[in-house]
């Protein structure tokens, strides 16, 4: 999809969803910490072609979206594009190491930990947590299970989905 509104910036989309076994949610989501972070390196710091961006995996159901997402200057599209399909690659994936996976894990877990210092946002994440799982303490299982995940189960889940079938590609101009 290709949208035209005007502008100094283009906006990037790309991504595929797939669907994923229960027992895989736990271990993609380290591998969506790795991969986002090399990926903003990658694209943003090393190259210097994004203002902005995010990328990862979001997990709902039994349904996973891949997708990098980003503005950048329309004279970088065309040295980008070709690029995206390659960050969801075991190949790109399969360079981690335990120290990698133990340090990403352990900043998102101190970044979930600071958001929840306050009142407020205990309550919003109980909350959440009974709205959409039934249970006001699945956020904090969650986070229990991110702490268990070894690097071979990423390596296992990197080898299993990262497939990309019917990627979607959005540019707003």
């Amino acid at each position: 999809v290709i949208d035209t509104v005007g502008g100094e910036q283009t906006y990037l989309f790309y991504g595929f969803v797939t669907s994923v076994e229960e027992d895989d949610k736990t271990p993609l989501q380290a591998l969506s910490l790795l991969l986002r972070d090399k990926i903003i390196f990658d694209i943003r710091e090393k190259q210097g072609m994004a203002y902005r961006m995010g990328a990862g995996i979001n997990i709902i159901g039994d349904k996973a979206l891949f997708n990098i997402n980003l503005g950048t200057r329309p004279e970088n599209v065309d040295k980008l594009l070709p690029q995206l399909p390659k960050f969801f690659t075991t190949e790109y994936a399969g360079t981690y190491s335990d120290e990698e996976l133990t340090k990403s894990v352990n900043m998102y877990l101190g970044r979930m930990m600071f958001r929840r210092l306050s009142s407020i946002n205990q309550a919003y994440y109980l909350a959440h947590s009974y709205y959409f799982e039934g249970d006001i303490y699945a956020d904090e299982e969650i986070l229990d299970r991110l702490k268990e995940v070894k690097l071979e189960d990423v390596n296992r889940v990197a080898e299993k989905y990262l497939k990309v079938i019917n990627p979607v590609e959005v540019i707003v101009h």
